[in-house]
């Protein structure tokens, strides 16, 4: 399921992924036995022009559920910032700070941070 939104400068977009059934404690397992592995996504952006180029500001938040076994993080946030710096090229910084499940769910506890720098083109 996934939803799409934008009023103004502003787009939202928001989306929820699940297995219809559990899987097998061979497949995925979680703590000994199947899991019905669940993701939901929320995004909120803003868009404007800096330098007389398009700039995209974005926040996110992700959630996982029953999805240790697939090494996903428990939960997701994300902040990025994205130029046009050349007709259909974007220069994009992005940041995320994971938190993993924790090890009572058979995660490891830990955080993490990331930053990524991404150059794109659009054709």
């Amino acid at each position: 399921l996934h939803v799409g939104v934008g009023v103004g400068q502003f787009s939202f977009f928001g989306e929820y992924v699940t297995a219809l059934d559990d899987f097998a404690p061979a497949e995925v397992e979680l703590l000994d036995r199947g899991a019905r592995p669940r993701a939901w996504n929320a995004e909120l952006a803003y868009t404007t022009g800096i330098f007389d180029r398009e700039t995209v500001f974005a926040v996110g938040w992700q959630q996982t559920d029953e999805a240790v076994a697939l090494e996903l993080p428990e939960s997701r946030y994300i902040g990025s910032v994205g130029m046009e710096i050349l007709p259909d090229t974007f220069f994009t910084l992005e940041y995320y700070h994971d938190r993993d499940y924790d090890l009572e769910d058979g995660g490891t506890g830990n955080n993490a941070n990331v930053f990524t720098v991404e150059l794109a083109y659009e054709f």
